[in-house]
């Protein structure tokens, strides 16, 4: 199916996809880049497989990165809120015990000989 799609036309009782023609639904910018032959021959071999121009598969491409970097976007702006609203608290906690983190496999290991102790 070439060109873009006007939209849906009713026949009876199915609706039909028809390709719009009219210059209002033409694409009326240009941009070039340079590729390297084998990325232009595959480009060429997907368009022929999929029977589609290579500049909608362009557009699909470049549809599909503009969206991904919105979505990083959007995370990076969450994750600054994130931080702005972490930012108060720290350092505020304290946790009391600095060698806590250190000690936790001895300490562990002396409760559950302590809990097997008492069972037993």
């Amino acid at each position: 199916m070439l060109g873009r799609l006007s939209g849906l036309r009713d026949q009876g009782f199915l609706l039909v996809q028809t390709p719009c023609i009219t210059v209002w639904c033409m694409k009326t910018q240009v941009y070039s880049w340079r590729l390297k032959s084998e990325r232009k021959a595959a480009l060429e071999e997907i368009a022929r497989k999929r029977s589609r121009a290579v500049s909608e598969l362009l557009d699909e491409a470049v549809d599909q990165w503009l969206s991904e970097q919105a979505d990083a976007e959007n995370e990076e702006a969450l994750q600054q809120k994130l931080r702005q609203a972490a930012a108060p608290a720290i350092g505020s906690i304290a946790g009391g015990d600095p060698e806590r983190a250190e000690q936790s496999r001895a300490r562990l290991r002396a409760m559950l000989a302590a809990r097997q102790k008492k069972r037993g």
